[in-house]
């Protein structure tokens, strides 16, 4: 699943789509931007937020990816009526 994360962010990077996620000082944004340098990803952030709603409702507009911890994901897909388009385990 990670393959299929990273073609996913890949082609969304040169399809000029963005990144929507936490602030740099989110425990939970060191820990992406840790594994994405990991992967050699690096994907163009196009915002950043301090508020997850806020997050969500620009995720929901369908211009760019955002990354969400698994146990909220049945939510946010119903809530947000967005698709899961990867997943991984070594976020934690």
């Amino acid at each position: 699943m990670v393959h299929l994360l990273w073609l996913r962010l890949y082609e969304l990077y040169f399809l000029t789509l963005g990144v929507y996620t936490m602030m740099r000082m989110s425990s939970l944004r060191g820990m992406l931007d840790q594994w994405l340098d990991k992967m050699r990803i690096h994907p163009k952030v196009v915002g950043e937020f301090d508020d997850n709603a806020l997050l969500l409702v620009f995720g929901q507009a369908g211009e760019g990816v955002f990354m969400v911890l698994t146990v909220f994901e049945t939510e946010v897909k119903q809530q947000y009526q967005v698709q899961i388009i990867g997943r991984t385990d070594k976020i934690r």
